[in-house]
């Protein structure tokens, strides 16, 4: 089986989030926010709805697959069938300047980027046989003969840290549900596979001082330790 690179994998899913505690000011600055997000990101933003009463969502306009929010509880930036990162790292740090300006935030309880990588396969038992093979566990499978009579699927979930910060990894095969109606547009199927080896990388920094946090900075590092090191989990 030819060698998978990160050049092979499809950006399926991308979410920024900082969550950070006491945003109380949230209620009293959200229409404040939402003017000089619009003013700074030449209203490729606006307002799409509130979610309830903790927070305040954003559509933008060039990319319906697209949002960001913001609370007294968290702010977001997320998106699904990605080419790149530049949703993130072009419009995170500039929301997120906005909001910590304004609704005074101190401190970050965390500081998050989860990506979620595909590689197609042309079966969900091809997708299981390759996280198999990767041998990221030793299962012993006599410890399940009571549970059946063999080990199929191996969903492995591994921490990584270092003093910077630490990252999630979760590697294993999944399937798209088909839905009723055809609806996907010609490069759904390459970004939602019907089956694929499914690599969830979340990395994340703890109890950060958000006047020394480089938001543009932490994305970029994230996604190139992704890019220089995703090979080595996903080849045997």
């Amino acid at each position: 089986m030819p060698r998978i690179s990160f050049d092979h994998l499809k950006l399926h899913r991308g979410v920024l989030e900082l969550r950070y505690s006491n945003g109380y000011r949230y209620w009293d600055v959200c229409g404040k926010c939402i003017l000089e997000i619009r003013s700074k990101l030449r209203n490729e933003l606006d307002f799409q709805q509130l979610s309830g009463a903790e927070e305040c969502v954003l559509k933008f306009k060039s990319d319906p697959r697209a949002r960001a929010s913001f609370g007294f509880r968290h702010m977001t930036v997320s998106g699904t069938h990605l080419r790149n990162i530049d949703l993130f790292k072009e419009n995170g740090p500039v929301i997120f300047d906005i909001v910590r300006e304004n609704l005074g935030i101190k401190h970050l309880d965390r500081v998050g980027f989860r990506l979620w990588y595909v590689h197609a396969t042309k079966t969900s038992d091809e997708a299981e046989k390759m996280v198999i093979n990767l041998a990221l566990f030793n299962v012993a499978a006599e410890r399940f003969i009571g549970f059946g009579d063999k080990v199929d699927s191996i969903i492995p979930s591994i921490i990584v840290s270092n003093q910077a910060r630490k990252v999630t990894i979760t590697i294993g095969a999944a399937k798209r549900e088909e839905s009723p109606v055809p609806t996907l547009a010609p490069d759904d199927e390459e970004y939602s596979p019907q089956n694929c080896v499914l690599a969830d990388i979340d990395f994340y920094q703890e109890n950060v001082d958000p006047g020394t946090l480089n938001l543009e900075q932490f994305i970029h590092s994230c996604q190139k330790t992704v890019k220089d090191n995703i090979a080595t989990l996903l080849n045997p």
